[in-house]
C-alpha cells in the first residue's frame, strides 16, 4: 500500500512527529475512509473543518493505489492523473 510510503515521507519532515503521532495505519479517520471507499459509499466530509495531514495522506494514498490496481488489471493509462482536493461541493462543482 502507498500509505507506508507516505508516512514514511512524512517523517522525514518536520510536519509530522512520528513519535508523537500514531502510524497511519491506525489512524480512526482513514480506516472509516477505507472502510467506505472500498464499500463503493460516496464519502463526503461535511464537518467544515480543514482537513488533517493524516486524511490527506489517506486519500491520496487510495487514489495512488485505485490507479494502481486499474493498471495491473490491464487498464492502460495514456494521461497524466491528478488528485484535486477542494474544500467543498461548491468549489468541486466549480472547478470541474
Amino acid at each position: 500500500m502507498c500509505l507506508k510510503s507516505v508516512q514514511s515521507a512524512l517523517w522525514q519532515d518536520v510536519t509530522f512527529n512520528y513519535k508523537e503521532e500514531k502510524p497511519l495505519f491506525v489512524n480512526d479517520w482513514g480506516v472509516e475512509f477505507w472502510k467506505c471507499y472500498s464499500s463503493g459509499i460516496d464519502i463526503l466530509e461535511t464537518s467544515g473543518t480543514s482537513s488533517t495531514l493524516e486524511q490527506i495522506a489517506w486519500m491520496i494514498s487510495t487514489a495512488a493505489d485505485a490507479m494502481a490496481r486499474k493498471e495491473k488489471d490491464g487498464l492502460l493509462l495514456i494521461s497524466p492523473f491528478l488528485l484535486f482536493l477542494v474544500p467543498s461541493q461548491e468549489k468541486a462543482a466549480k472547478d470541474n
